[in-house]
């Protein structure tokens, strides 16, 4: 995300180039678009980028042809990035190194596009030619925050949380907005029509689905559906405590919370209600065809009701090395106490503690997705373990820092099999994860960890737990996790003993 605070910063101190600009009007820039390589894609998208960048380092000209220029650049390049980005979500499960050469392109196509409307934005609020600019106040307003919206939402594509400073960028743009009077003037961009208001509430909605916990397809289904649910309500000042179910302070480096007790009046809180906004998704979830459709509104729904996933407890500061193995291999491997285990374990410094988890430093920049399961050590020597969901990550230093959430410090493997009508269980099962939780006052329960495969909604299921047999009812599911496994709720509808001395 640096790269797009980077290239701000230039505009106003990179020396203009002594030759003429292709972007010096629009018939320049059009000639020089067409000329554009057309033997892939990808050729294309590439020169668009560097074309954007050379548009942001060279500020000379006349401040509204400037903007007409820029316009012309978009139309053109938001074709190929779409196209982009197709390619981008078709390479997840095959190609890695495109992957991450479509995802970095597509990256620097929003930087470079969010920076150009922001250095115009500025222009019109504080220029020499602010008076010439007013006209273009609104559309600028609105497509300086719909761009530093998207780069927000590129960093969740692979796994990562936005920085402080875009966050207070996209406050301080809407900020403006709300200032100049233009918070709900709309235009059209993308599905139909938006403005400033509702891309500003999208980008907070979205954050707090926990969106680095999804995989880019569905956090591309996820906007989309966002996108398309027409109106979206309008931050308010004051607060109307039975009402109001979120609040975002744009003073903070951070997305919406869910509004409690503790939150007061104040000049720069914004209140939201978002009950029509939950009710629309789960609405959608219903008419859903596709099961695995169906299932994400259902979880996407359910996460930003609990007002996202954050660790706001208070921490305690802990010292010490841990055992650990993340990736649910080598969890399993872990828990079922293989002997050639070691080759799956890293040393992880605890940096502290609260109610809810734990953090961790790591040496060397780890790349850790959201949500992938992880086993610590208890105790060094001890084969203890305690199952972890991994939260959030970020690179300082050369140092990876990790919070996580302790789903259960008593995980233990079972057998699961599906129960049938005609008889007890099928003759194959699958293994699980039970995941105790002694403590559930946190409004957490018991889960547990099946292959997809294994679960639907209401479904029987027996557990064999040594000599012990239980029969489960499937509740809903908690959270997916990757290698398509799921964290599911239940109800015991019976439990056997098969061994009553081993009772």
């Amino acid at each position: 995300m640096s790269e797009l605070f980077g290239m701000i910063k230039m505009l106003s101190s990179k020396p203009a180039s002594p030759q003429t600009s292709p972007f010096a009007s629009v018939k320049t820039a059009r000639h020089w678009l067409e000329s554009m390589p057309k033997t892939s894609d990808y050729d294309a998208h590439h020169a668009i980028v560097e074309g954007l960048e050379r548009f942001n380092a060279d500020t000379r000209g006349d401040v509204i042809n400037r903007v007409k220029v820029l316009r012309v650049m978009e139309e053109t390049g938001l074709p190929i990035q779409a196209r982009i980005i197709e390619q981008y979500l078709r390479n997840q499960d095959t190609l890695k190194f495109a992957k991450q050469s479509l995802w970095r392109e597509s990256q620097m196509f929003w930087n470079h596009l969010s920076a150009a409307f922001i250095y115009l934005l500025k222009q019109t609020i504080k220029g020499d030619e602010k008076d010439r600019l007013k006209p273009w106040l609104g559309e600028l307003t609105l497509k300086s925050l719909h761009y530093t919206a998207m780069c927000i939402r590129w960093e969740y594509y692979r796994g990562q949380r936005p920085s402080g400073l875009i966050w207070r960028r996209m406050h301080k743009i809407y900020r403006m907005a709300e200032i100049s009077g233009v918070a709900l003037c709309e235009m059209n961009i993308g599905n139909g029509p938006t403005s400033c208001a509702k891309e500003y509430v999208l980008a907070l909605v979205l954050d707090l689905s926990n969106p680095p916990g999804f995989k880019p397809r569905e956090i591309f289904m996820v906007s989309g559906m966002l996108e398309k649910l027409g109106t979206m309500p309008v931050p308010e000042i004051k607060l109307r405590r039975k009402q109001h179910t979120h609040c975002v302070d744009m003073s903070a480096p951070m997305g919406a919370v869910k509004l409690e007790d503790r939150w007061i009046q104040g000049r720069r809180l914004r209140y939201l209600e978002l009950g029509d906004v939950i009710e629309a998704i789960e609405n959608r979830a219903t008419e859903a065809e596709n099961p695995d459709e169906r299932l994400l509104y259902q979880q996407f729904s359910r996460v930003i009701n609990r007002g996202g996933i954050r660790r706001d407890g208070p921490r305690m500061l802990r010292k010490g090395e841990v055992r650990a193995a993340e990736g649910l291999e080598s969890v399993l491997a872990v828990l079922s106490r293989d002997e050639h285990k070691q080759h799956l374990m890293s040393d992880w410094i605890m940096r502290d503690e609260s109610r809810e988890g734990l953090g961790f430093v790591i040496q060397g920049e780890v790349n850790l997705p959201i949500g992938r399961l992880a086993v610590v050590s208890h105790q060094p020597g001890e084969d203890s373990w305690k199952l972890l969901a991994i939260r959030w990550v970020r690179h300082e230093n050369g140092k990876t820092l990790v919070g996580t959430q302790c789903l259960s410090r008593h995980p233990k493997l079972v057998r699961v099999e599906k129960e049938t009508p005609n008889q007890k269980a099928t003759a194959s099962g699958d293994t699980g994860i039970f995941v105790p939780l002694a403590d559930t006052s946190q409004g957490m329960s018991s889960n547990i960890l099946l292959p997809i495969e294994m679960y639907s909604e209401g479904a029987k299921l027996i557990m064999r737990d040594g000599h012990v047999t239980y029969q489960l009812q499937l509740g809903e599911i908690a959270e997916t996790h990757e290698e398509d496994w799921v964290r599911v709720g239940f109800d015991v509808l019976s439990r056997e003993v098969a061994d009553q001395l081993a009772a």
